[in-house]
């Protein structure tokens, strides 16, 4: 069924809002459900071409989604909703639903902090992102904490679901933006490296970042 594809509008080859859209499809092999772009690849912000293109979020901002008569932006909504779409992640205890509804937030709270490092003024951008990476910066902060966050048990956010959910997907393709900047940034975090490591080995994963190789969020 034609409803069964999903149109997905962002610009190609990029690791950077979409990466958790292309982390949670490559994760459940639902990868080629997705039509990217099937208007054209979109003009860049600032030009009259990205001002006339027709497929745009509400907030005039990509990425943006169309399956049947739903039409929504935001690159969490968007998780969020192909993951209940393809069954993902929702057959599990309560407790372990928020678990991952939080590390989902947390992944987003950290593209928020690499957008305020790549595009503030102070200083330069290497000694802006030189300091956060730091013992006592604020992505090394964060980092311990998604570490905590993680189940001894499980290797996962869940505490009792011993496989992957949707949130579990997105701390990864943060970190997968993450390494690219610093790539031993993980190496303190013991549970947080073997979660990504063990994302990294899934095959769907590893088509996700030959398709995707450009960092957006540049150190220098």
């Amino acid at each position: 069924m034609e409803e069964e594809k999903v149109q997905i509008f962002y610009w190609p080859g990029l690791k950077a809002r979409a990466h958790v859209i292309n982390f949670i499809a490559g994760w459940t092999g639902e990868s080629d459900k997705i039509i990217w772009n099937p208007n054209g690849v979109p003009a860049y912000p600032g030009t009259p071409e990205f001002d006339s293109f027709p497929t745009k979020s509400a907030w005039d901002a990509l990425p943006y989604m169309e399956h049947g008569k739903v039409k929504i932006g935001q690159s969490m909504a968007i998780v969020q909703y192909l993951s209940r779409w393809w069954g993902f992640g929702g057959a599990v205890h309560s407790h372990d639903f928020a678990l991952s509804q939080q590390a989902i937030s947390a992944s987003y709270d950290m593209y928020n902090i690499l957008s305020k490092l790549h595009y503030s003024t102070t200083g330069t951008r290497k000694e802006r992102f030189d300091t956060a990476f730091g013992d006592n910066g604020e992505i090394t902060k964060n980092l311990a904490i998604w570490n905590s966050l993680i189940s001894e048990t499980t290797g996962w956010v869940s505490t009792t679901t011993p496989h992957a959910q949707p949130g579990d997907l997105c701390l990864a393709a943060m970190c997968s933006i993450i390494v690219d900047l610093q790539s031993d940034a993980l190496d303190k975090f013991g549970k947080l490296k073997r979660l990504h490591e063990t994302v990294q080995a899934k095959d769907g994963i590893k088509e996700v970042e030959r398709l995707n190789p450009t960092g957006y969020f540049k150190r220098e």
